[in-house]
């Protein structure tokens, strides 16, 4: 088996991939988009292998296997989309730097919950990096259309001020030539304060990863969901101090951080997490002095036999 072959068989999502949780009257679904590989430093920032390699395993190249998870929610009316993954209008070279070996399952996840990508009322980006807006692209990378037809695309305007001109240590993170392909469809609704999308879903700024970045914030039956993005990418990134060194302002993300974790242990909030190849949805408890992350929801799948019924079955309910 060539190297190639080892990257291919650990950057390939297994079916199973896929997390049901329900709050109040809102169904979420973390779903598993791509599998990719990325730079163990990159992930930890200044914190020495000795340490983060006590949460992440990486290859002999110091590359550790990282998902990307996106997350459906499902309310009485609407169907939106928080973030996209990296999709199929790949470069050779985005795949490179991505470590990608696998086809995008973007539609074919979307098939198992019963949809089609025209179902899709609302897209949100975290942020704008190709990981996380890619699969709103679909077609050839120099003839791109959008996947989401009759989707809003909810995008922070400083954000996508930062992708249209971005420095030089972002440059190769941002799409920007998609981007600006991208808004020749008229899908972009830019937004310039915290709202909600849909009730009980809410868009709130962050900071820190770059500067526009956003999460959300689910919250019915007196429970609460936040989609962390790249606030908190891993489970391992759950200690504070543990910050990507991607991140553009870590100060402002070891600020939320500290709030965020602290409110997720008094409250039971659930956290989603983007990357984490296992923990998907999670509850946090403190044991003996540490943040310990604990499973939430349920596995779910449904054969790809069943998906054409299933999609026919969803029109008519929907009639």
């Amino acid at each position: 088996m060539t190297r190639d072959d080892v990257h291919r068989e650990a950057t390939t999502p297994p079916l199973e991939m896929m997390t049901r949780l329900v709050i109040g009257d809102i169904e979420l679904f973390s779903f598993v988009e791509n599998r990719t590989l990325s730079d163990g430093g990159a992930m930890y920032g200044v914190i020495p292998k000795s340490l983060w390699s006590k949460s992440s395993t990486a290859d002999e190249n110091n590359l550790v296997p990282m998902d990307t998870n996106l997350l459906l929610i499902k309310t009485r009316k609407l169907k939106i989309l928080v973030d996209c993954g990296l999709g199929d209008a790949l470069t050779d070279r985005q795949k490179k730097i991505y470590g990608c070996h696998s086809p995008s399952r973007l539609d074919e996840c979307i098939a198992r919950l019963a949809l089609v990508p025209e179902d899709i009322d609302i897209v949100i980006a975290s942020h704008l990096h190709l990981d996380h807006i890619g699969g709103a692209f679909a077609g050839h990378p120099d003839d791109i259309k959008p996947r989401f037809p009759r989707a809003r695309h909810i995008i922070r305007d400083i954000e996508w001020n930062t992708a249209m001109n971005p420095d030089d240590r972002s440059m190769a993170a941002y799409p920007t030539e998609m981007l600006r392909r991208f808004e020749e469809f008229g899908l972009i609704e830019m937004i310039d304060s915290d709202i909600e999308a849909g009730p009980g879903v809410k868009l709130v700024l962050t900071g820190g990863h770059t500067r526009g970045h956003q999460v959300v914030e689910i919250e019915s039956g007196e429970q609460k969901v936040i989609f962390c993005a790249d606030m908190i990418p891993v489970a391992g990134n759950l200690k504070p101090t543990y910050i990507a060194a991607t991140d553009l302002f870590p100060l402002e993300t070891l600020e939320y951080k500290k709030k965020l974790i602290e409110d997720a242990v008094r409250y039971n909030w659930i956290l989603a997490l983007d990357h984490d190849t296992e923990y998907k949805f999670v509850t946090l408890k403190r044991e003996n002095g540490k943040t310990v992350p604990v499973k939430q929801g349920e596995p779910f799948l449904v054969a790809m036999s069943s998906c054409s019924q299933n999609i026919r079955d969803s029109k008519k309910s929907t009639r």
